[in-house]
Protein backbone atom coordinates (compact mmCIF):
# COMPACT_ATOMS: atom_id res chain seq x y z
CA UNK A 1 0.00 0.00 0.00
CA UNK A 2 1.18 3.50 -0.80
CA UNK A 3 -0.21 6.79 0.51
CA UNK A 4 0.11 9.81 -1.72
CA UNK A 5 1.71 13.18 -1.15
CA UNK A 6 0.78 15.51 1.73
CA UNK A 7 -0.45 12.75 4.05
CA UNK A 8 -1.94 14.21 7.24
CA UNK A 9 -1.77 17.83 6.06
CA UNK A 10 -2.86 20.28 8.76
CA UNK A 11 -3.80 17.44 11.14
CA UNK A 12 -4.78 18.61 14.62
CA UNK A 13 -5.73 15.46 16.51
CA UNK A 14 -6.23 11.74 16.20
CA UNK A 15 -4.11 9.15 14.43
CA UNK A 16 -3.41 8.51 10.77
CA UNK A 17 -1.83 5.09 10.24
CA UNK A 18 -0.36 3.95 6.92
CA UNK A 19 0.85 0.38 6.77
CA UNK A 20 2.84 0.98 3.58
CA UNK A 21 4.89 3.96 2.46
CA UNK A 22 4.02 7.62 1.81
CA UNK A 23 4.94 10.23 -0.77
CA UNK A 24 6.34 13.72 -0.34
CA UNK A 25 5.38 16.08 2.50
CA UNK A 26 4.03 13.49 4.95
CA UNK A 27 2.76 15.30 8.08
CA UNK A 28 2.75 18.62 6.19
CA UNK A 29 2.02 21.43 8.70
CA UNK A 30 1.00 18.87 11.33
CA UNK A 31 -0.48 20.85 14.23
CA UNK A 32 -1.21 17.98 16.61
CA UNK A 33 -2.15 14.35 16.51
CA UNK A 34 -0.05 11.48 15.25
CA UNK A 35 1.02 10.16 11.86
CA UNK A 36 2.43 6.63 11.62
CA UNK A 37 4.00 5.30 8.41
CA UNK A 38 5.24 1.72 8.62
CA UNK A 39 7.33 2.08 5.46
CA UNK A 40 9.37 4.94 4.07
CA UNK A 41 8.49 8.56 3.27
CA UNK A 42 9.79 10.74 0.46
CA UNK A 43 11.27 14.24 0.77
CA UNK A 44 10.10 17.09 2.98
CA UNK A 45 8.34 15.00 5.64
CA UNK A 46 7.14 17.13 8.58
CA UNK A 47 7.42 20.35 6.55
CA UNK A 48 6.34 23.24 8.84
CA UNK A 49 5.21 20.79 11.55
CA UNK A 50 4.37 22.69 14.76
CA UNK A 51 3.30 19.86 17.10
CA UNK A 52 2.36 16.21 17.09
CA UNK A 53 4.25 13.03 16.33
CA UNK A 54 5.48 11.52 13.06
CA UNK A 55 6.76 7.94 13.20
CA UNK A 56 8.54 6.54 10.15
CA UNK A 57 9.22 2.82 10.27
CA UNK A 58 11.42 2.89 7.16
CA UNK A 59 13.62 5.51 5.56
CA UNK A 60 13.10 9.27 5.27
CA UNK A 61 13.92 11.31 2.17
CA UNK A 62 15.69 14.64 1.98
CA UNK A 63 15.01 17.77 4.04
CA UNK A 64 13.32 16.02 6.96
CA UNK A 65 11.59 18.61 9.16
CA UNK A 66 12.14 21.66 6.97
CA UNK A 67 10.81 24.77 8.80
CA UNK A 68 9.61 22.54 11.67
CA UNK A 69 8.93 24.45 14.92
CA UNK A 70 7.66 21.72 17.26
CA UNK A 71 6.64 18.11 17.60
CA UNK A 72 8.72 14.96 17.39
CA UNK A 73 9.85 12.76 14.50
CA UNK A 74 10.92 9.14 15.05
CA UNK A 75 12.74 7.32 12.24
CA UNK A 76 13.73 3.68 12.32
CA UNK A 77 15.60 3.62 9.00
CA UNK A 78 18.05 5.91 7.27
CA UNK A 79 17.56 9.64 6.75
CA UNK A 80 18.74 11.11 3.45
CA UNK A 81 19.12 14.62 4.92
CA UNK A 82 17.82 16.72 7.79
CA UNK A 83 16.81 20.37 7.46
CA UNK A 84 19.15 22.89 9.15
CA UNK A 85 16.52 23.78 11.77
CA UNK A 86 16.24 20.18 13.04
CA UNK A 87 18.58 18.18 15.24
CA UNK A 88 18.82 14.57 16.25
CA UNK A 89 18.37 14.19 20.01
CA UNK A 90 18.81 11.33 22.40
CA UNK A 91 15.81 9.15 23.18
CA UNK A 92 14.39 10.31 26.51
CA UNK A 93 11.90 8.41 28.66
CA UNK A 94 9.08 10.74 27.55
CA UNK A 95 9.98 10.00 23.91
CA UNK A 96 10.00 6.26 24.56
CA UNK A 97 6.57 6.46 26.17
CA UNK A 98 5.17 8.57 23.31
CA UNK A 99 6.56 6.17 20.72
CA UNK A 100 5.07 3.18 22.56
CA UNK A 101 1.67 4.83 22.86
CA UNK A 102 1.40 5.75 19.18
CA UNK A 103 2.57 2.31 18.06
CA UNK A 104 -0.03 0.75 20.37
CA UNK A 105 -2.78 3.03 19.00
CA UNK A 106 -1.73 2.07 15.46
CA UNK A 107 -2.08 -1.61 16.36
CA UNK A 108 1.59 -2.30 15.76
CA UNK A 109 3.23 -4.95 17.85
CA UNK A 110 6.74 -3.69 17.41
CA UNK A 111 9.51 -6.23 17.41
CA UNK A 112 11.95 -3.32 17.29
CA UNK A 113 13.48 -1.91 20.40
CA UNK A 114 13.05 1.77 21.08
CA UNK A 115 16.78 2.22 20.57
CA UNK A 116 16.34 1.38 16.88
CA UNK A 117 14.48 4.68 16.42
CA UNK A 118 16.24 7.99 15.99
CA UNK A 119 14.57 11.11 17.42
CA UNK A 120 14.46 14.48 15.65
CA UNK A 121 13.17 17.78 17.03
CA UNK A 122 13.24 21.43 16.01
CA UNK A 123 16.22 23.40 17.27
CA UNK A 124 14.93 25.78 19.97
Amino acid sequence: QQAGDVLGAYGRSGLIAVYGSAGRNAAFRLQGGDVFVRGSVESHAAFRMSSGTLIIGGNAGSMLGEHMTGGTIFVRGEVQSVAPNVEETRLRESDRLRLSLVLLKAGVKSTATHREFRVFKAIP
